[in-house]
């Protein structure tokens, strides 16, 4: 957990860039300072999974913010999540 680390983040773009997306009413007010960075090797899989919510200093975190560091120019190549709904059934996969 590193809060300055997720304020820093949130000042260095990530809020200017999400700052129209909307949900109902409700909108991002910062990152959760509960940040998780992975590395994956071909082979490797995050299993299918809920995202559970908690309480940070910023309030009740509701949704998660995947950020994929790819690029053939840097040798890395690959990455992808499926999004499903309640039912089990696919949804979107990108």
């Amino acid at each position: 957990d590193d809060s300055a680390f997720a304020e820093s983040l949130w000042r260095a773009g990530l809020g200017e860039s999400l700052g129209d997306l909307r949900v109902g009413r409700r909108r991002p007010v910062g990152l959760n300072e509960n940040i998780r960075v992975y590395k994956y090797v071909p082979g490797d899989v995050f299993g299918k999974h809920i995202d559970g919510s908690n309480v940070c200093a910023a309030g009740r975190t509701e949704y998660t913010l995947l950020v994929y560091l790819t690029g053939s120019a840097e040798g890395l190549a690959g990455g992808e999540t499926a999004f499903y709904e309640s039912g089990g059934r696919e949804l979107v996969r990108g």
